[in-house]
């Protein structure tokens, strides 16, 4: 799964154990500033990340996750997107792309996410759904 390696996965010492709660919180936190579309678009990332191993997405794929592979991400994606970047929920990279002849052709963002954030959100999972059992 992805997220099992992250440093905050084995604990060992108090100060491990109070560190990681804070990370959960800390990531609890900025959740609960998105939209139900954010939170949404968030799960399905994650539950993607957790398939692939944590591989980068492109928008494309991103597209296709929502269903919308003709059509491509809307702009109110992409402004889901750039928020929660600026949570600090996903990584972005712009990378090169290039041809057979290794010449550049373009670019494309690559979105991915840390393996921390995806502990995080895993736990933060598990707790829910624990609630809900109860």
């Amino acid at each position: 799964m992805y997220g099992e390696f992250s440093k905050y996965s084995i604990c060992h010492t108090r100060q491990e154990k109070i560190a990681a709660k804070r990370y959960v919180i800390q990531v609890y936190e900025r959740v609960s500033q998105l939209t139900p579309a954010g939170k949404r678009l968030l799960s399905t990332l994650l539950r993607s990340y957790r398939e692939n191993h944590g591989m980068p997405l492109n928008r494309k794929e991103i597209a296709a996750l929502l269903s919308r592979p003709t059509q491509g991400l809307t702009p109110h994606d992409r402004k889901l997107l750039g928020q929660l970047k600026t949570l600090e929920l996903l990584i972005s990279t712009r990378a090169t792309l290039w041809t057979p002849e290794r010449s550049p052709c373009g670019a494309e963002y690559r979105y991915s996410m840390s393996e921390d954030t995806a502990w995080a959100l895993n736990v933060i999972r598990q707790r829910a759904r624990q609630q809900r059992l109860k």
